[in-house]
Parts: C-alpha cells; structure tokens; sequence
C-alpha cells in the first residue's frame, strides 16, 4: 500500500484554527470563538509485527518543509486504539493555547509522525491543508486582516434614493473610514445553478467553474450529466490526456502515489500505485476476513463479465477459472488450450527452455539439499473418469539418484504409462544416471537393472508385415534381421581369403565371469560360453578391439561371415579330395584290369 510511514499513517487532517493561525500577522489578538488545534485521524501499523496496544505514545511535530529541517513545534500524546489500529487526537490539545499562532504564521505547513516503538522511525510528512469553510473562519474576526470599519460605506444625500431604485449604491471609504468621494454599485456577478463558483475578473468578482453538481450530489468536470459520482469529460486525440493525474513530488524509496480503496466499514482494502524508486506498479488487494485475520482478497482482470485471469486468495493464478487448483491453472472449453513459447535466438546460442522444474527441501527461508528419490518435475497427463479427474495416468518425472551437492547431482528420467482396464500408473521406461535405458516393466528409475546402453526386459519385435527389421552397427552395417544387401549399393567388392585354418585355431570356451570384482561391468552370475579376446587376437586380430580402459572385446557379428568362408574353404578342399580319390579310383581300376591279363 502507500506508505506514510511503516508503523503509523495519516488518514485525515482537517484545519480547525482561528483567525490567529490563519489570517493575522504574528502578535495579533487570538479568537476565543475557534480553538488552535488540528483534528487528525489515522491508524497505527506496527513495523515490528507485535500486536497493537490499547494506548500507543505518539509524537506529532510540524516543520516548515516536506524534508529535513527541524521541528518547528512538536508535542507527544498517548493515542486510544480501537481493533484495527485507528485512533482520533486533536494536535494542540496538550497546550491551553493550542499550536503557538507564530507557528503557523511562519509558513510551517507540515506534519510528521513517530510512534514510541522500536525500528520505528518518523514517517513521511503530510502537508497540513484546511477545508473551505475553515479559511473563512479564519478571516471573520478581521476581514482579511482589516478591521470591519474599514469597509463601512458613508452615505451621502442621495444615497437615500438610489437605495430605493437600486439597493446597492454608496460612497465606498477608504481604509482609514473617510470618503473616497465617489459613488458606486455592489457588484455581484451572477453564476449559474449547480456550478461551483470560482474567482474571476483577476479576483475580484465570483463566476461559475466548470465542476457541476447535479441533485444527487454527483459531480461533473466538463460535463452537465455525469454518469457516476464523479465523472470527468474531455476532447483530446493526441494521447496527451487521460482525464486523471495523480503525481507524488517526494523521491524518497517508499513513495508511491495511486489510490485507496476502503470498504464498507472504513478499513483500508486494496492499493493501486506507482513508486517513484522501483517504478513499479503495485496492486495490493489488503482485504481481510477479519480485523487482523487472514488476507482473503483476490484480484480479478475479466472480459466482457467473464473472468480471464486471477489471482485468488491463496496465490493460485488462474486462466479461464476462478478456482485454480493449483498454482497455475489454464481451462478451456471447446478451445485450444496449449501453452506456446516462441523464441527467436537471433545468433544467441542459450537453450530455449519451455520450463525448468526446481525442487528444493526445507523452507524457502532455509532450503535444504535434493535427496535420492526425490522427484525433482514431472510432467504427467490426467483425465476425467465416472465422476471426477483421477490420478495421472501416464508422463515423466526427474527423479534424483543421490544426496545432491553443489557438484554431485546424479538424475535420471522415468517414462510412465497405465495398463489397460488399470488405474495406476507404472514405470516402463528409464533414462538412467549412466545413461543407460531401460525399457520393460520396472519398478522405478533407481532400481532397473539396464546394465547396457539399453536393456530390453521382454521380448523386442522389428520390422513391419512383411519383413524382418534390421539392427546395424554403427558403420551401418547390417548385423541380424534383413538388412540392405543389393550390389547396386556396394563398390570395391573383394572376397574373404581362406579362413578354415584360423577358424580352427579358435577355440570356444565355458566359463564365469568375475563379476564381484567388477561390479560396474554388471556381469551376471550365470555359467557362460564364447570366446578368449586374446586368443582370437592371435588369429584373427581383426575381430578384436582394444577399447579406452585397455580391456579387449570380440566383434561376434563377423563370425557368421568368417565361417561362411570357412565352410566354402572346406568344401573346396573336399571337392579336390574327391577329384583325388576318383582318378585314384580310376588308377586302381586300370591297374587290376591289367593284371588280369
């Protein structure tokens, strides 16, 4: 809200001061008709947040600038509280002559306030006005300073009989009571029913204004028909006018100018302004359900009677709804209601990010680390069932997988899906902290097993209706399923050379792994078979790889081709051992053929 101060605010000031105060010069006599004294009311908020007491001690001092300076005159009172804080004193009361007349005579004209507590410092200064009638008062006793004789008009002889035509005709005196010697009328300038009157003439006469008052006390600036309590009317097409300008000459951080709203019973609701520090502009809805109670207000921007955006009570936003169920709520009906971010980069390399979950434990006042299992966002689908929106249903959670530092912050990414004729959402797919994926019904990201790049929990179907799919290497080539093939895709085509004999050097193997001393490998514990790297180097050093760490690998997926040539090396040595033992076969024949003989 607009602050006079923290701790203490000036609602009202209203001027009741005599003559002395207002109109006669240092010294004069005092009215006894009018007291010296100012009526203030205002309300007491403490800055320390402890509860008001009944009776606060204030002190009230008047300068004679908005800033710096020293007291010209000040005084302290106890001030009655009622619940809320509102209070009522009269400022001058505690001297039998009220505010010293040289006081105010002096040009002083502003007030500053300091309650009796700690932290609490002297508000800002509030510039001390009057009501109209009450600068009339002030100049009743003395006619703007003069004594009345000073206007008595001397009559002359034929005074008499003006006074029958006209009423108004006279010789005026001057300011000492003798006669100017000359003759004139009272001139009064008629004004208009409803205006308000204003001075005209370089002062010297009352006109009309343009303010109209219509019969039921609403007011018209530039308009005889004013369609509510105050309406003002203009012409301008240039932008230069809005019709109202409020403006708060003080620099200072918390100034702020903009209006009050009260309600019913006279409590302080809303605020809407401008600080003239921050340039900020502020709309605090203050309502409360009680004196002292919750903040229950909300602020609502509708179109057309229909609300467009809120903010309700609790600080739920709510877009198309006016009871958001959550901090951010968007509703649509029979309308698109997706969220959009576009953003164009021009050159900047900076990720466009359409939304960062973060998550942190403790309190915003003293927040504490991520721990493992924590879901630190998720962004996850619900629908409506027989008779309300249930659980969600299916989406993906960050969850963290450890106690987070500053440097350790292992995550990884949980995919969620709901069965058929289920309700209950089940993990079937996670991204894990090493980066490894693993695809199947698991139990949560933390705990699945995917122990390669990506482990399959259940069987893994390729291709389509009419042929297999093909899994490839990363050079592309086609390592099981039906892959690409045609000579047409191919250049530079050689045949393998004869592998029978390093094919038979190999030699296959059973065997465990050892897997408690290489728990990172996630070895299994089951009896496996194949081949020895380093003896298949010795061989065939093409189909082994030495990788980063040292440890050596076998490229299984040659072996089906190197055996292939194999077999075709077989046969050929067959075939030629069949041609063999046919001519061997043919020798024989002749030769006992021969002997026969």
């Amino acid at each position: 809200m607009r602050t006079v101060s923290a701790a203490f605010s000036v609602l009202g000031l209203v001027l009741m001061v005599s003559a002395t105060a207002m109109g006669q010069t240092p010294g004069s006599s005092q009215s006894a008709s009018l007291p010296r004294v100012i009526s203030i009311t205002g309300v007491v908020q403490p800055v320390d947040g402890q509860p008001l007491r009944e009776v606060e001690t204030v002190t009230l001092a008047i300068y004679a600038d908005p800033i710096g300076g020293t007291p010209l005159w000040q005084e302290t009172q106890n001030v009655v509280l009622d619940a809320r804080g509102r209070y009522a004193l009269l400022l001058g009361a505690t001297s039998a002559e009220g505010i010293p007349a040289a006081v105010v005579a002096s040009g002083a004209q502003w007030l500053g306030t300091t309650v009796h507590r700690q932290r609490e410092v002297e508000g800002a200064r509030v510039q001390l006005t009057s009501v109209p009638y009450a600068l009339r008062a002030a100049d009743a006793d003395t006619l703007g300073g003069r004594p009345a004789s000073a206007y008595l008009l001397a009559p002359d002889a034929g005074d008499a009989a003006k006074a029958t035509n006209t009423g108004a005709t006279s010789k005026k005196s001057n300011a000492s009571g003798a006669s100017a010697g000359a003759s004139t009328t009272n001139a009064v300038l008629p004004g208009t029913d409803s205006f308000l009157a204003k001075y005209v003439n370089g002062g010297a006469d009352i006109g009309s204004s343009g303010v109209f008052e219509d019969a039921g006390g609403s007011v018209g600036i530039g308009t005889t028909t004013p369609l509510d309590h105050l309406h003002v009317r203009y012409d301008n097409n240039t932008g230069d006018f809005t019709g109202y300008a409020v403006q708060n000459t003080n620099p200072g951080a918390l100034a702020y100018s903009g209006m009050l709203f009260y309600d019913h019973t006279g409590a302080l609701t809303q605020f809407q302004g401008y600080n003239n520090s921050t340039h900020e502009y502020r709309i605090n809805n203050i309502a409360r359900v009680s004196p002292g109670g919750a903040f229950n207000g909300s602020i609502n921007f509708m179109q057309g009677g229909v609300s467009k955006f809120l903010v309700a009570p609790n600080g739920n936003i709510g877009i198309g709804t006016l009871s958001p169920q959550g901090s951010l709520e968007l509703s649509r009906t029979g309308s698109n209601a997706v969220l959009l971010e576009t953003v164009y980069t021009n050159g900047n390399a900076n990720a466009n990010a359409f939304s960062i979950a973060r998550l942190a434990n403790g309190s915003p006042a003293a927040p504490s680390a991520v721990q493992a299992g924590n879901i630190i966002g998720a962004w996850v689908g619900a629908g409506y069932g027989a008779t309300q929106f249930g659980n969600p249903t299916a989406g993906m959670a960050a969850i963290a997988q450890e106690n987070w530092t500053d440097t350790a912050q292992g995550s990884s990414t949980g995919f969620f899906s709901t069965a058929i004729g289920s309700n209950q959402a089940q993990l079937h797919m996670a991204v894990l902290a090493s980066g490894n994926v693993g695809i199947g019904d698991l139990s949560s990201p933390g705990s699945t097993p995917a122990a390669d790049r990506l482990q399959v929990f259940g069987d893994i179907r390729v291709g389509d209706s009419d042929t297999n799919g093909c899994l490839k290497n990363f050079a592309g080539t086609g390592l099981v399923g039906t892959c690409a093939s045609d000579r047409r895709f191919k250049k530079d085509i050689t045949p393998f050379d004869p592998v029978l004999d390093q094919l038979t050097a190999l030699q296959p193997v059973h065997y465990f792994w050892r897997a408690a001393e290489f728990p990172e490998r996630h070895f299994g514990d089951a009896r496996n078979y194949g081949l020895i790297a380093q003896d298949v180097e010795n061989v065939l050093p093409e189909l082994v790889v030495t990788n980063d760490d040292g440890y050596k690998a076998i490229d299984y997926s040659k072996l089906p081709l190197l055996t292939i040539q194999a077999v075709k090396d077989l046969k050929s040595e067959n075939d030629t051992l069949k041609e063999r033992v046919a001519e061997l076969e043919r020798i024989v024949s002749e030769l006992l053929a021969t002997s026969r003989r």
